[in-house]
């Protein structure tokens, strides 16, 4: 008799035990020890390296120098951490693009078409600039934007902005595009 009263206990324990760690995972959990180490297997990426090398991020004389080599390095960098990079100066190159439905009478974008693939895929990127005199600027006309990097407002986050001190006429470089690596 005690034999089957254990047997019962031991089985409801069994269940009630089960039905805990089912309802209540969080609270079983703690007792798991966990791997503090993650392995990850990673693959061989050796034959992508010069697809995989990053531009210096050049600043000089404590300005962001973007150009053809780091267009879109500098792109990727002030677009993700634009906190990190306001109120520094920079100084870029670019086509105007300027769009009445989108920007201001001060505003445009400078910008250089990136292509990833083929000259099929090519799209417009670059930084919105602020500047008093925009409207001085045609579309598509050249230009050297020296400035101060700020952050503006985009749905949750912020983008980056130029706010121009002094924008100066050039000639297209000899590649008007840029590549992404």
């Amino acid at each position: 008799m005690k034999i089957l009263f254990l047997k019962k206990t031991i089985f409801a324990l069994i269940i009630v035990l089960f039905a805990c760690f089912l309802f209540f995972p969080a609270y079983w959990l703690q007792f798991i020890p966990v791997d503090t180490e993650v392995h990850t297997p990673q693959p061989s990426l050796s034959g992508f390296a010069p697809f995989l090398s990053k531009p210096e991020l050049t600043v000089t004389d404590n300005t962001i120098v973007m150009n053809e080599e780091n267009f879109s390095a500098w792109l990727a960098e002030l677009y993700t951490n634009v906190e990190a990079w306001e109120g520094k100066h920079i100084r870029f190159t670019g086509s105007v693009w300027k769009n009445a439905k989108t920007f201001t009478n001060n505003e445009f974008a400078l910008v250089r078409m990136m292509m990833v693939c083929c000259a099929a895929d090519m799209e417009p990127a670059g930084i919105l600039v602020r500047w008093d005199k925009a409207d001085t600027l045609k579309e598509d006309e050249w230009v050297e934007i020296t400035g101060i990097v700020a952050k503006t407002p985009y749905g949750e986050t912020y983008d980056p902005v130029v706010v121009a001190e002094a924008a100066h006429k050039v000639s297209p470089p000899k590649q008007t595009y840029i590549y992404p690596y």
